[in-house]
């Protein structure tokens, strides 16, 4: 709720220093350009803090995307220009603000230690300005919208007592969508979430033990201003593919003649 903000004083003097700062942030990039802060305006701020300082503005909604920038002031008492304007965007918080459900092979075919592939079609009659999918794919987990691997993450998400919390990731696939159908597809290992062999610290046996599964929701805003989301559910399909075995401990094995080419592409047939 109190999101923190940093920032890196740039100087061509030697030794100057920060006295005082001033953080605006807007609701929207064009408030901000016109220097005004309707979420927050922090006000001259006599300090040389520029490191983890408390947003103290308007309550955020979850997914909120809000625009901000800083000036700063020297040994002087001069201003600087204005900053860049930057921006963040807030999470998902609370169970209320996830609205898929979790989703898995099917128990009475769980496939063992093979990698799982869940796939999902839908339609998209309007433009879209953003988009943005969050995901907590148990153990780990890859992302993918119509054939395109979605950023340059390894071993997401990253371990926690699974039984006490969990982690998940934010992408901006706004890129990645197109008219018409669009697939996603999201490949599950077993991580540190089940754990294939026996481990010196147990982990095979450890109390949150069980078949990976994936919990995703892409929220899309429209040009219309319209919003429309994609969740987990049981809509969704599942199958094995050239991937078998995986193991954080043991490795991978690889089976080349079970590969499904095109599996996150919107025209690849999944009936089966």
């Amino acid at each position: 709720p109190r999101p923190r903000l940093s920032w890196v004083l740039e100087s061509e003097r030697r030794g100057e220093v920060q006295t005082a700062y001033r953080v605006l942030v807007a609701s929207d990039a064009e408030t901000l350009a016109k220097g005004q802060g309707d979420l927050w305006d922090s006000g001259k701020v006599a300090s040389a803090r520029s490191a983890q300082v408390e947003y103290a503005g308007r309550p955020l909604a979850a997914g909120q995307r809000v625009f901000w920038k800083v000036r700063l002031w020297g040994r002087e008492d001069a201003p600087s220009p204005w900053s860049a304007p930057a921006y963040w965007q807030t999470g998902l918080p609370t169970p209320a603000d996830w609205h898929g459900e979790w989703i898995s092979a099917d128990e009475a075919a769980e496939p063992g230690f093979a990698a799982i592939l869940l796939r999902k079609t839908f339609q998209l009659a309007k433009p879209v300005v953003r988009a943005t999918a969050s995901v907590c794919g148990l153990g780990y987990h890859e992302l993918f919208l119509n054939g395109q691997r979605i950023g340059d993450h390894q071993l997401d998400p990253g371990f926690t007592r699974y039984d006490r919390r969990l982690l998940y990731v934010t992408h901006d696939v706004t890129g990645a969508l197109r008219p018409g159908e669009n697939a996603l597809g999201v490949r599950l290992g077993g991580g540190w979430y089940r754990l294939a062999t026996p481990d010196l610290f147990g982990f095979q046996a450890a109390p949150w033990t069980a078949p990976p599964k994936l919990l995703l929701q892409l929220d899309l805003v429209h040009a219309d201003g319209t919003t429309s989301r994609v969740v987990s559910d049981r809509s969704w399909k599942w199958a094995t593919g050239e991937i078998t075995f995986n193991c954080v401990r043991g490795g991978e094995t690889h089976d080349l003649r079970l590969a499904r080419p095109g599996w996150t592409s919107p025209a690849y047939a999944d009936a089966d």
